[in-house]
């Protein structure tokens, strides 16, 4: 197993009510099998399934807040269907850390 993905585990382990973090290794375990059948990277699709969810801990107000602050602009339509956006913070965490 990749170091870092067993490192991400223990990290959203620790962060993630139990039940919103086995759906995220059941996505991860979804995914890596997606990958094999279609011929995907299986180290990049089991890290998509584990973070697919990961700023889905926060209630919807500090979400929308927490895009704010990393200055990720928000659609009308967005800020109507505030459950969709913890995917746009979560990428945004991810496209500038080294996870």
């Amino acid at each position: 197993m990749n170091t870092e993905i067993f490192t991400i585990r223990k990290r959203l382990k620790s962060k993630l009510d139990p039940m919103r973090y086995e759906h995220s290794l059941s996505v991860s375990f979804t995914c890596v099998a997606l990958a094999m059948r279609y011929g995907y990277d299986l180290n990049k699709a089991e890290l998509a399934g584990l973070l697919h969810d990961c700023a889905k801990r926060y209630n919807d107000q500090t979400i929308i807040e927490k895009c704010r602050k990393k200055g990720i602009s928000l659609t009308e339509d967005e800020l109507g269907a505030p459950a969709t956006i913890h995917a746009r913070l979560g990428a945004g965490w991810l496209s500038t850390s080294s996870a």
